[in-house]
């Protein structure tokens, strides 16, 4: 007589009293499970009908994601504040500023900022702040971190969607990698005997971040 196959069900449940014959927690021998998953927040998010609301929630979590950039896993993400500032220098000198004399509308400051963020996010830092961003998400799903997680997969998700770097410019976990290379920098000048014609737009342009993070 053939004997019948059991279903994954019943061959689960025979391992597990055979594990608890024994005594074993059957429990024990299974791998945790994650308890969230941040790309099915928003997939479940999308699907909800209220597409505006939603996309405008995903905007802003791209934009107030700067508040990741104490999470352990950008600690070793450090950009070289005099690169940033040699970067500054060749936009403003691209773009035909006067930064040692004139000052400049926050458009054209958020222009320049622009211009040293694709300038200095090569390839090499793209890849280390993806792995990094990769490595945040599967620690906030195992710890339940729902609040964070939702910010963390958000800048995960648009990493995984976008192809051209000027897109980076709009992530404020990026901006603000930015920011602190830059204001290192503005301290480092400003304590040295040689001062820079960049100096005031330098200065300008880190003030005006400080306030958008008001």
């Amino acid at each position: 007589m053939k004997k019948k196959k059991l279903t994954r069900k019943e061959r689960k449940q025979l391992r597990d009293e055979e594990l608890s014959r024994r005594g074993i927690d059957p429990e024990a021998r299974r791998p945790p499970q994650k308890q969230l998953s941040g790309k099915a927040i928003w997939a479940s998010l999308f699907q909800s009908g209220q597409q505006d609301k939603v996309q405008e929630a995903f905007a802003m979590a791209l934009v107030t994601s700067d508040e990741l950039v104490d999470e352990p896993e950008f600690e070793e993400i450090v950009l070289d504040p005099m690169e940033s500032v040699e970067a500054l220098v060749e936009v403003a000198e691209k773009r035909g500023l006067s930064p040692g004399v004139d000052s400049y509308s926050e458009d054209v400051q958020m222009d320049v900022l622009d211009g040293v963020i694709r300038k200095v996010l090569t390839k090499p830092l793209q890849k280390q702040i993806k792995d990094a961003i990769d490595r945040l998400v599967d620690r906030l799903e195992e710890t339940g971190d729902k609040d964070t997680l939702v910010q963390a997969s958000a800048v995960q998700s648009f990493l995984k969607m976008i192809k051209e770097k000027s897109a980076w410019t709009g992530i404020g976990l990026v901006r603000e990698f930015v920011r602190q290379s830059l204001e290192e920098g503005f301290d480092i000048i400003q304590v040295s005997d040689e001062k820079m014609p960049i100096e005031k737009l330098l200065g300008d342009i880190i003030q005006l971040m400080d306030d958008d993070e008001l």
